[in-house]
């Protein structure tokens, strides 16, 4: 008894100086400018192009000119990251049919498709194998409809001309497409978290164009001004992202007041989010750059491209090999360990406040 009780008088200190030496050396470790990311290659084809990702749990969509090869002819394609399966999305293979701009919220694939030159969105439930119509543009009078987004059930897109188009919306759960947003301005590039839908409108003057960004809450119908200069939003909760001028900035829809994510010197670009993070195209280090809104942690993945999308810790985006061949990459943020060794240490400190028992001697 008296042994063990002097083996661990012994032991104390030890494994404090070996928690203290390690939280040091983790901290000491770390660089004073962001972490870079690892990336990984998630899909791609020799002699095809796989481009524009979308990414939801283990799924990675994309475009695929496989069975087109040399043409900008593309399928849509998917890939389990777990196992590296890839999987046939779209049900026009080499037709000729432009199957693009895949969307995904867990096991529902969307995407655009051009039959007989229109542009109407489809759908797939992967687990059932199910093809479903979203919106189909029946004959040329009516107007194509375009880049889709998903959150939950419902499904948003643009449908219009090159000059003029409106946002709209249907839910999967049934019902028929209603309009979100129809003035006279040419809106574009719609994205969606739960019931607030955020978009791009152009306002032209001749052949120049002004973009802005406006949202609106379809609970309640409300729509409102989010950046008067913006373009390229994105939105995850109440926290819309966009890009004006050269700089990244958000906004919290329960305050309306906006922050800026990202103002440094050079070219900031097309920020996409998902939760806490946000990440974006940043020309000073050719890559993306990105960052933790709650902790304040920055990270980068340089000499990639634009991002594609990001779930959770995961982000994915599309880049040319030496080949000349477009790939799917992707990068994970690693939680930073510093707080894990910090409650260690916590817990060592009050092991060494522990009275000795009577009898023991240092």
């Amino acid at each position: 008894m008296q042994t063990a009780k002097k083996w661990t008088l012994v032991f104390r200190p030890v494994l404090v100086v070996v928690v203290f030496t390690t939280w040091f050396s983790t901290v000491s470790a770390s660089p004073t400018g962001p972490r870079e990311l690892q990336p990984f290659l998630i899909a791609g084809v020799p002699g095809a192009d796989c481009s524009n990702p979308a990414i939801s749990g283990d799924i990675v969509l994309f475009e695929d000119t496989r069975h087109r090869p040399g043409t900008t002819v593309t399928d849509v394609y998917g890939v389990r990251m777990s196992t590296g399966e890839q999987f046939l999305v779209s049900a026009n293979p080499g037709s000729g049919v432009y199957d693009s701009s895949p969307a995904i919220e867990g096991n529902i694939a969307i995407w655009q498709a051009n039959p007989n030159a229109m542009g109407s969105i489809f759908g797939k439930n992967l687990v059932t194998g199910e093809t479903f119509d979203v919106c189909v543009q029946t004959s040329s009078s009516e107007l194509p409809n375009h880049t889709p987004a998903i959150s939950g059930d419902l499904v948003v897109w643009r449908k219009g001309s090159m000059l003029h188009g409106d946002i709209w919306g249907k839910y999967l759960s049934g019902g028929d497409p209603f309009p979100i947003m129809d003035d006279s301005l040419a809106s574009e590039w719609p994205e969606v978290s739960g019931d607030l839908v955020v978009w791009e409108d152009t306002t032209w003057s001749g052949s120049t164009g002004t973009s802005s960004v406006r949202a609106k809450r379809l609970s309640d119908g409300r729509i409102f001004s989010v950046s008067l200069q913006g373009s390229y939003p994105d939105v995850s909760g109440n926290i819309i992202v966009w890009q004006q001028g050269s700089d990244i900035w958000g906004m919290d829809v329960r305050t309306e007041q906006e922050f800026a994510i990202n103002a440094d010197p050079g070219r900031q670009t097309h920020p996409r989010i998902d939760g806490d993070y946000v990440v974006w195209y940043d020309e000073a280090i050719a890559g993306i750059s990105g960052k933790n809104l709650r902790t304040g942690d920055a990270f980068c993945i340089p000499g990639t491209s634009t991002p594609g999308d990001i779930v959770g810790c995961t982000i994915v985006w599309d880049k040319g090999n030496s080949h000349g061949d477009w790939e799917i990459y992707g990068a994970v943020i690693p939680e930073p360990p510093t707080l894990s060794l910090m409650i260690l240490a916590g817990v060592t400190l009050l092991l060494l406040r522990r009275p000795l028992v009577s009898g023991d001697s240092p």
